[in-house]
Protein backbone atom coordinates (compact mmCIF):
# COMPACT_ATOMS: atom_id res chain seq x y z
CA UNK A 1 0.00 0.00 0.00
CA UNK A 2 2.07 3.15 -1.07
CA UNK A 3 0.98 6.73 1.10
CA UNK A 4 0.24 9.57 -0.93
CA UNK A 5 0.61 12.38 0.46
CA UNK A 6 -1.67 15.60 -0.19
CA UNK A 7 -1.15 19.12 -0.94
CA UNK A 8 -1.72 21.29 2.21
CA UNK A 9 -5.46 23.53 2.38
CA UNK A 10 -4.94 26.58 0.52
CA UNK A 11 -7.47 29.39 0.73
CA UNK A 12 -8.26 31.33 -2.00
CA UNK A 13 -8.04 35.05 -1.59
CA UNK A 14 -9.38 37.68 -4.37
CA UNK A 15 -6.87 39.61 -5.63
CA UNK A 16 -7.33 42.37 -7.41
CA UNK A 17 -7.90 41.30 -10.91
CA UNK A 18 -10.85 39.75 -9.21
CA UNK A 19 -13.35 42.18 -10.95
CA UNK A 20 -11.69 41.59 -14.13
CA UNK A 21 -11.32 38.04 -14.90
CA UNK A 22 -11.62 36.42 -12.14
CA UNK A 23 -8.44 35.31 -11.03
CA UNK A 24 -7.74 34.14 -7.46
CA UNK A 25 -3.92 33.26 -5.53
CA UNK A 26 -3.45 29.94 -3.26
CA UNK A 27 -2.30 30.76 0.13
CA UNK A 28 -1.47 28.45 2.36
CA UNK A 29 -4.47 27.35 5.28
CA UNK A 30 -3.68 28.80 8.72
CA UNK A 31 -4.39 26.93 11.91
CA UNK A 32 -5.81 29.44 13.60
CA UNK A 33 -9.59 28.30 12.49
CA UNK A 34 -12.32 28.28 15.17
CA UNK A 35 -13.92 24.93 16.38
CA UNK A 36 -17.35 24.51 17.25
CA UNK A 37 -17.50 23.13 20.83
CA UNK A 38 -18.97 19.40 20.99
CA UNK A 39 -22.66 19.54 21.84
CA UNK A 40 -24.47 18.53 24.72
CA UNK A 41 -26.46 15.56 25.35
CA UNK A 42 -29.67 15.52 25.73
CA UNK A 43 -31.04 15.36 29.82
CA UNK A 44 -32.74 11.92 29.55
CA UNK A 45 -30.77 9.99 26.78
CA UNK A 46 -28.34 7.34 26.89
CA UNK A 47 -24.73 8.39 25.35
CA UNK A 48 -24.73 8.56 21.81
CA UNK A 49 -20.64 6.77 22.12
CA UNK A 50 -22.00 3.60 24.37
CA UNK A 51 -24.72 3.21 21.75
CA UNK A 52 -22.76 3.18 18.40
CA UNK A 53 -19.09 1.66 20.41
CA UNK A 54 -20.98 -1.24 22.05
CA UNK A 55 -23.71 -2.04 19.73
CA UNK A 56 -23.44 -5.00 17.98
CA UNK A 57 -25.99 -6.93 15.93
CA UNK A 58 -27.45 -9.11 19.37
CA UNK A 59 -28.00 -5.31 20.73
CA UNK A 60 -29.78 -4.35 17.36
CA UNK A 61 -31.59 -7.16 17.02
CA UNK A 62 -33.20 -7.26 20.76
CA UNK A 63 -33.96 -3.49 20.09
CA UNK A 64 -35.67 -4.55 16.63
CA UNK A 65 -37.33 -7.32 18.14
CA UNK A 66 -38.44 -4.88 21.40
CA UNK A 67 -39.63 -2.15 19.10
CA UNK A 68 -41.93 -5.01 16.67
CA UNK A 69 -43.19 -6.13 19.84
CA UNK A 70 -44.68 -2.56 21.03
CA UNK A 71 -45.55 -1.60 17.63
CA UNK A 72 -47.56 -5.44 17.58
CA UNK A 73 -49.34 -4.84 20.75
CA UNK A 74 -50.16 -0.92 19.86
CA UNK A 75 -51.51 -2.05 16.46
CA UNK A 76 -53.48 -4.79 18.39
CA UNK A 77 -54.96 -2.65 20.65
CA UNK A 78 -55.89 -0.18 17.88
CA UNK A 79 -57.12 -2.93 16.12
CA UNK A 80 -59.20 -4.24 18.99
CA UNK A 81 -60.60 -0.54 19.65
CA UNK A 82 -61.48 -0.16 15.89
CA UNK A 83 -63.49 -3.37 15.99
CA UNK A 84 -65.45 -2.45 19.21
CA UNK A 85 -66.34 1.12 18.12
CA UNK A 86 -67.18 -0.17 14.74
CA UNK A 87 -69.27 -3.03 16.09
CA UNK A 88 -71.23 -0.37 18.42
CA UNK A 89 -71.49 2.07 15.59
CA UNK A 90 -73.15 -1.00 13.18
CA UNK A 91 -75.17 -2.27 15.70
CA UNK A 92 -76.54 1.10 16.28
CA UNK A 93 -77.15 1.86 12.65
CA UNK A 94 -78.65 -1.96 11.92
CA UNK A 95 -81.41 -1.39 15.59
CA UNK A 96 -82.76 1.80 13.74
CA UNK A 97 -83.02 -0.22 10.25
CA UNK A 98 -83.95 -3.35 12.18
CA UNK A 99 -86.81 -1.06 13.88
CA UNK A 100 -87.86 0.84 10.45
CA UNK A 101 -88.06 -2.95 8.78
CA UNK A 102 -90.30 -4.49 11.83
CA UNK A 103 -92.58 -0.77 11.06
CA UNK A 104 -92.61 -1.37 7.90
CA UNK A 105 -94.45 -5.71 8.66
CA UNK A 106 -96.64 -4.24 10.90
CA UNK A 107 -97.98 -1.80 8.27
CA UNK A 108 -97.43 -4.18 5.55
CA UNK A 109 -100.06 -6.98 7.68
CA UNK A 110 -102.36 -4.20 8.79
CA UNK A 111 -102.88 -2.95 5.32
CA UNK A 112 -103.15 -6.50 4.05
CA UNK A 113 -105.75 -7.39 6.71
CA UNK A 114 -108.01 -4.55 5.56
CA UNK A 115 -107.03 -5.19 1.78
CA UNK A 116 -108.49 -8.77 2.83
CA UNK A 117 -111.60 -7.15 5.16
CA UNK A 118 -112.34 -4.94 1.52
CA UNK A 119 -111.96 -7.57 -0.50
CA UNK A 120 -114.55 -10.14 1.52
CA UNK A 121 -117.46 -6.93 1.15
CA UNK A 122 -116.64 -6.46 -2.29
CA UNK A 123 -117.32 -9.86 -2.40
CA UNK A 124 -120.46 -9.86 -0.35
CA UNK A 125 -121.51 -6.74 -2.17
CA UNK A 126 -121.66 -8.44 -5.63
CA UNK A 127 -123.18 -11.50 -4.72
CA UNK A 128 -125.85 -9.36 -3.02
CA UNK A 129 -126.50 -7.53 -5.96
CA UNK A 130 -126.69 -10.38 -8.31
CA UNK A 131 -129.37 -12.00 -5.88
CA UNK A 132 -131.21 -8.28 -6.29
CA UNK A 133 -130.90 -8.55 -9.87
CA UNK A 134 -132.24 -12.01 -9.97
CA UNK A 135 -134.99 -11.65 -8.21
CA UNK A 136 -135.77 -7.98 -9.92
CA UNK A 137 -136.08 -10.52 -13.27
CA UNK A 138 -138.09 -12.25 -11.23
CA UNK A 139 -140.38 -9.91 -10.60
CA UNK A 140 -140.50 -7.81 -13.89
CA UNK A 141 -143.41 -10.33 -15.38
CA UNK A 142 -145.28 -10.30 -12.17
CA UNK A 143 -145.42 -6.17 -12.33
CA UNK A 144 -146.58 -6.00 -15.61
CA UNK A 145 -149.06 -8.79 -14.66
CA UNK A 146 -150.13 -6.25 -12.20
CA UNK A 147 -149.96 -3.15 -14.15
CA UNK A 148 -152.12 -4.64 -16.75
CA UNK A 149 -154.98 -5.88 -14.46
CA UNK A 150 -154.70 -2.28 -12.60
CA UNK A 151 -155.30 -1.13 -16.36
CA UNK A 152 -158.70 -3.58 -16.89
CA UNK A 153 -160.22 -3.45 -13.76
CA UNK A 154 -160.18 1.19 -13.86
CA UNK A 155 -161.70 0.30 -17.82
CA UNK A 156 -164.24 -1.72 -16.37
CA UNK A 157 -164.87 1.12 -13.48
CA UNK A 158 -165.09 3.95 -16.17
CA UNK A 159 -167.40 1.58 -19.06
CA UNK A 160 -170.19 1.78 -15.58
CA UNK A 161 -169.57 5.73 -15.03
CA UNK A 162 -172.67 7.47 -16.20
CA UNK A 163 -172.01 10.84 -17.55
CA UNK A 164 -174.72 13.86 -17.71
CA UNK A 165 -174.65 16.58 -20.19
CA UNK A 166 -176.18 19.64 -20.16
CA UNK A 167 -176.30 20.26 -16.38
CA UNK A 168 -174.53 23.32 -15.14
CA UNK A 169 -172.43 22.70 -12.36
CA UNK A 170 -172.94 24.56 -8.97
CA UNK A 171 -170.22 26.65 -7.73
CA UNK A 172 -170.45 27.34 -4.26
Amino acid sequence: MSTQRTPPCTISQKTESDSDGGHHTSAPASNNVAKRPSKRPAVYSPPIGNLLEGANDATNTAFRNIIEDVVQRELSNLLTKLNISMGTLLNTQLKSIKDEIQDVKESMSFMSSQYEEINKELKASKKSIQELQIKSDKLHPTINDINFRINQIEQAARSNNLEIQCMPEKKK
